[in-house]
């Protein structure tokens, strides 16, 4: 909870940035400037809070118990920590769509409670309007929480050969190294897909499917080349790459802080006994 709550802090002004460009399909610095001009820094915390703090619980709950249902054969295996880790994130992406959801409707309806809007979707559209966009979700929780519980490890590893004499800046280092790619890779399931499909999940329209979200996406703007296309796709990378880079480094700094406060709430533990 301590870790969902510092990314979260950390996180919500690219978030609600992320999702003002999504919607208006402008650019990072525009989207900026309305976030900045009307005070929208941290609007929806409470619901990214729901969403945030319950994901990373069970992403570090499922992969542990993974583990060690594991042999210790295979929980050294690097693939198999990646793979497991993976699981983990999509677990944790199935529970916390619908949150996701609800802080989205409240970025276009802030006047609606949660409850307003949870009620109203399932009136409209069932369980499939509650969980609209869940897949997109997953499948981006799969290679966020990868990064997270396993490559950040795995790279921070290797620079540690290197520098081994700050293990906290070579966790820093590979939350930046590894944030930048993952934030790319995963715009057209944030942007396109999870952003298209939660919009709607309170219109009686129904939830639109992943491929008449990306036809529509593209048929909708004169496509001239494939690279107008893949920049289409992609729109929202900047604030996208920004949130999830933020998002690793205040996991890396949050689980440091947890760390070392668990290890002197123990010392004094034990200097208490004695």
């Amino acid at each position: 909870s301590i870790i969902g709550g510092m990314q979260t802090i950390a996180a919500t002004p690219f978030l609600v940035t992320n999702n003002i460009a999504s919607a208006n399909q402008n650019g990072f610095f525009v989207a900026a400037k309305t976030v900045v001009k009307q005070r929208m820094f941290y609007r929806g915390f409470i619901n990214y809070l729901s969403a945030v703090a319950p994901s990373v619980i069970v992403a570090l709950s499922v992969n542990q118990l993974i583990l060690d249902l594991s042999s210790q054969r295979l929980s050294e295996q690097a693939a198999y920590g990646i793979s497991v880790s993976a699981v983990s994130g999509a677990a944790s992406g199935l529970l916390t769509a619908p949150f996701e959801g609800v802080a989205q409707q409240k970025q276009l309806f802030p006047q609606m409670t949660a409850k307003h809007i949870l009620a109203k979707t399932y009136s409209v559209n069932g369980y499939r309007g509650i969980f609209a966009g869940a897949g997109s979700v997953m499948l981006r929780e799969m290679l966020y929480a990868g990064s997270y519980l396993s490559l950040v490890p795995i790279v921070s590893t290797q620079i540690r050969m290197k520098f081994p004499d700050n293990s906290l800046v070579a966790d820093l280092i590979s939350a930046i190294i590894l944030g930048i790619p993952v934030g790319i890779v995963t715009t057209p399931l944030h942007c396109l897909c999870r952003h298209g499909m939660q919009t709607k999940m309170m219109e009686k329209s129904g939830i639109p499917s992943y491929n008449a979200l990306v036809k529509n996406h593209l048929d909708t703007t004169e496509i001239k080349t494939l690279r107008t296309a893949v920049k289409l796709l992609f729109r929202g990378a900047v604030p996208r790459t920004l949130t999830v880079t933020i998002a690793l480094l205040s996991f890396v700094l949050a689980k440091n802080v947890v760390l070392k406060t668990e290890n002197y709430v123990e010392n004094v533990y034990l200097n208490m006994r004695l």
